[in-house]
C-alpha cells in the first residue's frame, strides 16, 4: 500500500494571512499618549482601510492597569505596510486570527 498525497488548495501566504487575521490590537503606554500619537494613528488607519477589526489596548503601568477597547468607526487592512507604520511609531501590537 502506497500512500498519496493530493493537494487541494494552494494560496499564497499573504493572502492567507489576511483570511485568517480578525483584528490588529495596538497597545499604548499611557504615558505616550499625547494629539500627536493620536493624528499619526489616525492618518495610518485612515489610509489602510480594510475589513480587520482595530482595537487598542491602554496600559497604565504606574496603577497596574490595562484597558481594551476598540473602534466603531475604523477598521483596517492589516499587513505588512499596517504593522511597519505602527512599528515606525514606536508601539507594540498583536495580530489575532
Amino acid at each position: 500500500d502506497e500512500l498519496q498525497f493530493k493537494c487541494r488548495e494552494i494560496s499564497l501566504l499573504d493572502s492567507v494571512g489576511q483570511e485568517m487575521t480578525s483584528s490588529i490590537k495596538i497597545i499604548i503606554a499611557v504615558e505616550r499618549l499625547n494629539d500627536e500619537l493620536i493624528d499619526a494613528l489616525e492618518s495610518i488607519v485612515k489610509v489602510k482601510k480594510g475589513k480587520h477589526k482595530l482595537r487598542f489596548q491602554l496600559i497604565d503601568s504606574v496603577n497596574r492597569q490595562k484597558l481594551q477597547m476598540f473602534s466603531k468607526s475604523y477598521m483596517v487592512e492589516v499587513d505588512n505596510e499596517l504593522v511597519s507604520q505602527i512599528e515606525k511609531l514606536g508601539l507594540k501590537y498583536k495580530i489575532n486570527g
